[in-house]
């Protein structure tokens, strides 16, 4: 060895502790185990991007630290279980003439020793997480970069060693992608080739893309064909002169645009770290690897549910503590309040109105925004439901953002956009005492700093966890191109939209919010509130609620409601006790044993937790309610049942779409409830247990799941059945009509849960019975809507009244007989 190589090898070891001092590194994911799995049992060979001493050092301090095998430079040593080789990615093609590359030599040696396989593991080292402005001086100096010389990476590790990033990625097994080649030398090149697009791809999920100038962006929205017809057309409606107009397209821009800066990303991960321990138990996250490797194939859109100001903050914190891009967050306009607008707005956030149907010129702008976000592969996360769910379900869908977001990516076809949902849910939410004030008439009230200071009040308690799930990837241009074929002969640049947009995009938003519950999780609160509230009284004994709460969760494992269902927690005692101490239950003393009792507040409380995962128990309680009448039942009668009421529980609750599958997954459910031994199997016919055994009460339990639903679902069918006699009806008077209903059914039933009436329930039940056939829906004068009713109502109408118990089925004939009355002597 020269003596040059000796004194750089000299001081790169007296520099390798001080490095070590000043470098804090975050591994991703953490553990790195979580996607290496089984290769650790086999030889392992790091692969870095680029050549760089940093790298390797920090790299090696990781393994070491992580009890993964230390790596060393090859020198056609093969690596075994317990010393890993090291490569870079530089390596792995010929430097110069006949002269063979390491990786070369490496694969002659392990080629001589007969049967043997190494585990390459590519691992990228970020330092600081600031992907750089296009045009920056300082981005020249204190920015990472692959080609940053000795010096450069001397201020690149000083300027970002307290933020450096350490991204380990699935390991390719050699021998594995050799196989497949027709000959070394083209195996090498397709290795080294799909490895540097790996980095690429890699490098765009953790940074994101080039940040461009804020008031550039701003400036270049007037020049999309969109925003310039649009300008046109403001302009020959005498909407101002040009200047004028052009001046209300800045100001616009200037409104909507985010200026995200990585320095207000450092603060709030300060801030948020802080937040999360005094007010939260922990994060417990899932499948994020799905969201991982969305983002690394493309560009990415997150689509959470909304149910807290929180969720705000939670996707983007735990996104960028995983190693990925924040996201640009679609906020409302209600939150560009001092102080937070500011800061959101530099985090990310770009604001949008709440309505701005027939001012085509924001329109215009804000789609040009969206445009400029999806061309450049940046992140975004909108909520589909548009606003915070009040009842803790998710609300419909809005079309408008995911409308201008699937045409963004249609307009960009060659920049890859996939769709991924996410569920969040929490132990307890600050906010529910207000959701339910709201949902009995009163005003919401307007987000404030008064407010904000007010609710930093709310701080000094512990809110249990939030539980953050991400679900199953939606490819757009896939989706798209199976579901029209045809879309790539439409001009997507004109303002105008063929006649199936609207129903695609609406079946779409659907699909996402049934892949949003496709993800949720199971928490303590969340499957203590479904069962506590489907007990009498609210009140049941401990051990009777912790055997419960095992067997629902058994249940859920032998016919899971799908492939990405999370389960935190198997344990019934473990599930109670956590939710005990967050719900605020009470537990009262008896010599027979503990009761646990959920008190008119609590269990009101409750109802928004139980709504998160009810949909789960959908398909089994209504299976259930089969037998709250009837000891037994016909198998093929409680299939076919299931089969006629199930689409009007699907569209409320988003379940699966599964009507090819249907007949199976009740089949399933059924087989998994006689397994737990909430029915019993005679030949061709289903018992309910006798009430001396478990299995009576669980069963029983599930029927009260969904009884509310069903009660609203039967005074709505029967109302209607009662009206066959009636030419039309006016569907907002008879929505509102069912509203008083269940307000009245609430109070003669005892009930508290303000849900039962929500006008947007009853609302969405009529366009379930529409989209059924059941009723016809025909356009009047001005916005009215009337209603006419199919003969087809007569059998929905018996069948869902008949799976209620004969006291409220008594009631809800009661009522709908007098309003019937009432309705023929007013006319």
């Amino acid at each position: 060895m020269n003596p040059f190589r000796w004194l750089m090898l000299a001081v790169a070891w007296l520099w390798r502790k001080p490095l070590l001092w000043w470098v804090r590194a975050r591994v991703v994911p953490d553990p790195p185990e979580s996607i290496l799995g089984d290769a650790m049992e086999r030889p392992v060979c790091y692969v870095l991007p680029v050549r760089s001493w940093a790298d390797r050092v920090v790299v090696e301090s990781v393994v070491r630290s992580r009890g993964l095998p230390l790596p060393y430079l090859t020198r056609q040593r093969l690596p075994t279980p317990e010393r890993a080789a090291v490569l870079f990615l530089p390596a792995l093609t010929r430097t110069s003439g006949a002269q063979p590359s390491e990786l070369e030599s490496l694969i002659d040696a392990a080629l001589g020793s007969g049967d043997y396989d190494v585990q390459l593991i590519p691992v990228s080292v970020y330092w600081g997480r600031d992907p750089g402005r296009e045009t920056s001086l300082l981005k020249i100096l204190f920015t990472d970069s692959d080609q940053a010389g000795w010096l450069r990476k001397f201020f690149i590790v000083l300027a970002n060693g307290r933020n450096t990033l350490v991204s380990f990625s699935k390991p390719v097994s050699f021998s594995e992608f050799m196989v497949e080649q027709p000959d070394r030398p083209t195996g090498l090149v397709k290795l080294a080739r799909i490895l540097r697009l790996h980095f690429s791809r890699n490098r765009s999920a953790v940074l994101g893309p080039s940040r461009s100038n804020r008031y550039a962006v701003v400036r270049s929205l007037k020049h999309h064909p969109s925003v310039r017809t649009a300008i046109d057309q403001a302009v020959s409606e005498g909407g101002g002169s040009r200047d004028e107009v052009l001046a209300t397209v800045q100001r616009y821009g200037e409104e909507i645009a985010a200026d995200y800066t990585l320095a207000a990303v450092r603060f709030m991960e300060v801030v948020l770290d802080w937040l999360w321990k005094r007010t939260f138990d922990g994060l417990s996250v899932f499948n994020v690897e799905a969201a991982r490797e969305a983002a690394h194939d493309g560009g990415v859109v997150y689509l959470p549910s909304h149910r807290s100001h929180f969720d705000y903050l939670l996707v983007s914190y735990l996104l960028y503590k995983q190693g990925l891009a924040p996201p640009h967050i679609a906020a409302g306009i209600n939150m560009n309040f001092w102080p937070v607008g500011g800061l959101l707005r530099r985090c990310g956030a770009f604001y949008l109105r709440r309505k701005f149907r027939g001012n085509k010129l924001y329109g215009a702008v804000f789609r040009a925004y969206v445009d400029a976000l999806v061309a450049r592969g940046t992140p975004i996360s909108f909520y589909p439901e548009g606003g915070r769910s009040r009842t803790g379900r998710l609300r419909r869908p809005m079309m408008g953002m995911l409308s201008m977001t699937i045409e963004s990516a249609l307009r960009n076809p060659d920049k890859p956009v996939k769709l991924v949902p996410v569920f969040l849910g929490y132990d307890r939410i600050m906010e529910v005492n207000s959701y339910f004030s709201e949902l009995r008439g009163q005003k919401a009230k307007r987000e404030s700093a008064a407010k904000l200071l007010k609710a930093g009040r709310s701080l000094k308690r512990k809110y249990g966890r939030p539980y953050i799930a991400f679900g199953e990837p939606l490819d757009v241009l896939e989706h798209v191109k199976a579901a029209r074929p045809d879309w790539q002969a439409i001009d997507w640049s004109a303002d105008e939209r063929p006649d199936w947009w609207a129903g695609y995009v609406s079946q779409l938003g659907h699909e996402i919010m049934r892949r949003i519950n496709g993800t949720a999780v199971v928490s303590p609160v969340a499957l203590t509130a479904v069962s506590l509230l489907a007990s009498p009284q609210r009140t049941m004994p401990a051990d009777e609620l912790s055997e419960r709460l095992s067997a629902y969760i058994a249940l859920l494992q032998r016919a899971p409601y799908g492939p990405n269902l999370q389960i935190p927690e198997t344990d019934g005692g473990l599930l109670l006790e956590r939710a005990e101490r967050i719900a605020g239950l009470q537990r009262v003393e008896h010599p027979w044993g503990d009761l646990i009792l959920a008190q008119d507040k609590e269990a009101v409380l409750l109802t928004y937790y139980r709504n998160s995962i009810q949909h789960l128990f959908a398909l089994p309680s209504l299976i259930a309610n089969f037998f709250s009448a009837r000891a037994l039942r016909k198998r093929a009668e409680v299939i076919a049942g299931s089969r006629a009421l199930y689409p009007i529980l699907r569209d409320e609750w988003f379940l699966w779409d599964q009507e090819q599958n249907l007949t199976h997954a009740i089949e399933r459910q059924i087989d998994a409830m006689v397994e737990g031994g909430m029915l019993i199997a005679e030949e061709d016919s289903l018992r309910r247990p006798d009430p001396s055994q478990d299995g009576y009460g669980h069963l029983n339990g599930l029927m009260r799941v969904m009884r509310e639903t069903l009660e609203r679902y039967a005074m709505t069918l029967v109302l209607l059945a009662e009206r066959r006699d009636v030419v039309t009806l006016e569907r907002a008077a008879f929505e509102a009509e069912c509203v008083l209903m269940a307000e009245r059914m609430a109070v003669l039933t005892g009930r508290n849960a303000p849900e039962f009436f929500d006008p947007v329930l009853f609302r969405g039940h009529v366009n379930t019975l529409i989209s059924m056939k059941v009723l016809q829906m025909k356009q009047g004068e001005g916005s009215v809507e009337w209603l006419s009713v199919e003969q087809a109502i007569e059998p929905l109408s018996v069948q869902a009244l008949g799976l209620l118990g004969p006291e409220i089925a008594q009631t809800v004939q009661h009522l709908t007989g007098r309003r019937r009355r009432s309705f023929t002597s007013s006319d």
